[in-house]
């Protein structure tokens, strides 16, 4: 507030005492420069704006509000079952008995950390730099890991398990389109290409199997409610 574009201007800032150990504490000032101010205007809904922003062909308004509510129950369904799959795979975990070996354990730290310093290669940065940036030490960055690598194992043995029962498979096209879903519901700023260089599409489409798995035991599952829990 009370700034012109193209004039650059100074604000001077502390980063918190639990930031990163060489910068926590300390002050610091950052240059700013606002490359422009618009006002917001809302667009015109005709022809020309329909043919300039549909996905799936439309020609008129009638035809484009038809894909939209499409697009809109379909997302609201992806959230559905991604909130089920999060549910079911809670619910599984705390009554599993399988336990991860301390090998398995080793390995998934090594693979997680081995994807964090591709990541920051790729970045042109390294491992260390990137987790500064996050305001992370590389003490918290390696607890987070460990934290979370004997769930996420477990997580891969009950997927084994429940392959056994359930034949589910997921294709090229079905990880394109489960990519395009996530990316309109939470707004990706990269596209499918660019996301495959940081997961594999084997991953990718591993994962989504592992989702779909959980779903199918959903459809098993009774729902209660909470008289009939007590």
């Amino acid at each position: 507030v009370g700034h012109m574009a193209g004039t650059p201007f100074n604000i001077r800032v502390t980063f918190p005492d639990d930031y990163a150990e060489e910068l926590a504490g300390k002050p610091a000032t950052f240059e700013i420069t606002i490359k422009s101010i618009e006002e917001p205007t809302t667009p015109e809904i005709d022809s020309v704006f329909v043919v300039n922003h549909t996905k799936k062909g439309s020609f008129n308004v009638d035809e484009y509000k038809a894909e939209i509510k499409e697009r809109l129950e379909k997302e609201i369904e992806f959230m559905r079952d991604q909130d089920v799959v999060y549910q079911v795979s809670e619910e599984l975990i705390e009554k599993s008995v399988c336990e991860p070996t301390e090998q398995a354990l080793a390995w998934q730290f090594s693979f997680i950390l081995g994807q964090a310093n591709e990541q920051a290669e790729r970045n042109g940065t390294n491992l260390a730099t990137m987790i500064a940036s996050s305001g992370s030490s590389v003490n918290e960055f390696y607890s987070q890991i460990k934290s979370y690598v004997p769930e996420g194992i477990k997580i891969v043995m009950i997927a084994d398990e429940l392959s056994k029962k359930y034949k589910v498979e997921v294709s090229d096209k079905d990880a394109e389109d489960e990519f395009n879903m996530i990316s309109n519901v939470y707004g990706y700023g990269i596209t499918y290409e660019e996301y495959l260089e940081y997961v594999s599409l084997e991953q990718f489409k591993e994962s989504i199997k592992q989702e779909r798995l959980f779903l199918e035991v959903a459809k098993e599952c009774k729902h209660v409610t909470g008289e009939e829990e007590e």
